[in-house]
Formats: C-alpha cells, structure tokens, sequence
C-alpha cells in the first residue's frame, strides 16, 4: 500500500496489454473495461499467499477472458467474420491472459520461495527466542554475582549493549558496502521498487534499533558507574 504497488501494477498490465493490440487487427478500446483494479488487487494478494502462506491458489482468468471475448464481440459487426477469425481470436485472448498472470509474477516457484521463506520465518522466530532466554539468563547471572553491587552488575548489562549495538551497525555497514538495495531489480520495475522500499525500511529499522542499543548502553553503563562509585564511596 506505502509503495502504490497495486497501483502500479495497475498501470503496467494494461501498459503490457497494448503491445499485443496492434499485433491482432483490433481497435484499442476493446481492453477498456476488461480489467479491473479489483480484481489485480485480490489476485496479486493469491500470490502473495502463495509466497507467505504456501496457499497454492490458482489465479483466474476467466473474468478477463469473458470480458474480452466481449468486447471483441461488440467491436466486430459481422458475426460470420468473427467466427472466421476465432483461431487468431482465441490467439489473442491467450496472449492477454498470459501477459496478465506473467506480470503478476504467478511463477511455477511459488511453493519453492514459500518453503524458504517458512524455513527463515521459523529459525528467526528460534533465534529471538534465544537471545531473549540468553539475555534473561545473562542478566540472572549477573545480578546474582553482583547482589552486593547491583548498579556496578547494571553497567555490564549496559556493555553488552553495546556490543550488540555495534554489532547491528556493523552488519548494516557491511551489507550497504556489499550490496546497493537502490539497483536491486527482480521481475518487473514494479515489484522491484516495492522490494527496495522494503529492503530500505528493514535496513533503517535495524539501524535506528542498533542506535538505540549503542546509547542505551552507554547511558546505561555512564549511570550504572556513576551510582555504583557513589554508593561504594559512602560505605567506605
């Protein structure tokens, strides 16, 4: 929705339609009408699913076949020429029905791409569960050791934010020199731009959560010090 993506496939369909038009004989008006934004938009969601949810969903073209036969219908006055020419008809229909599914990007690998992304869904999903028990068992650990000094055992949480921060930052730094998100291009110019505003917007969620543990650290381990030095002075 953020990237107009619909929209712009929109666009793109019927741009692709018209290059078959003059190819056929037949006038341009006969695509008005035969699709609508609609129904693209509930068919590009089929094969969303089927990259996400492993749905398998089938996209339908018969609306657009029967809108087009339609229209052709309308456009051809002697019914006796339109049966004469039902071959090339039918030739064309296909045509429009395949160009529509192919810029959809309904591939024969959608169940290959979802089974990888299931595979990546579910070992991130074990990975934030891991580093949330880690940083919970690190933390008891911790605070076990210091109980005495609970403020000095609070600047070493902080260090580890640190760390962890510097390591978010560093990653991306080293993805951004690697790979430049902007040229990325993937089946059509549609799809691309939104997978460059997606990549754009993880890249920069990653950074600013980075940032956040780099300052959090530091005010962390700053305060944790601070206090741990004042109270430790006034025991003494």
């Amino acid at each position: 929705e953020e990237t107009n993506y619909y929209t712009g496939l929109y666009e793109k369909t019927k741009s692709n339609f018209e290059k078959y038009i003059q190819q056929s004989g037949l006038e341009e008006d006969v695509l008005d009408g035969i699709l609508t934004e609609e129904k693209l938009r509930s068919d590009a969601n089929i094969m969303i699913s089927n990259i996400y949810d492993g749905t398998g969903k089938q996209i339908d073209v018969e609306e657009i076949k029967a809108n087009l036969n339609n229209k052709i219908a309308q456009s051809v006055e002697n019914p006796n020429l339109l049966e004469e020419q039902r071959e090339s008809i039918d030739t064309f229909v296909n045509l429009i029905c395949n160009e529509y599914t192919n810029t959809l990007v309904h591939t024969e690998y959608e169940q290959d791409i979802n089974n990888v992304v299931m595979k990546m869904l579910k070992y991130s999903q074990l990975a934030k569960q891991a580093s949330l028990i880690a940083i919970l068992v690190i933390v008891i650990i911790i605070l076990a050791i210091s109980y005495k000094r609970v403020f000095k055992a609070l600047a070493s949480i902080g260090v580890a934010l640190i760390s962890s921060g510097l390591l978010q930052l560093a990653v991306i730094l080293f993805v951004n020199k690697k790979i430049n998100v902007n040229t990325i291009t993937i089946f059509n110019d549609v799809f691309s731009t939104s997978l460059r505003a997606i990549l754009n917007d993880i890249v920069s969620k990653i950074t600013i959560y980075g940032g956040v543990l780099l300052v959090a650290g530091i005010l962390i381990v700053i305060i944790g010090n601070l206090i741990d030095s004042i109270k430790y002075k006034e025991e003494d």
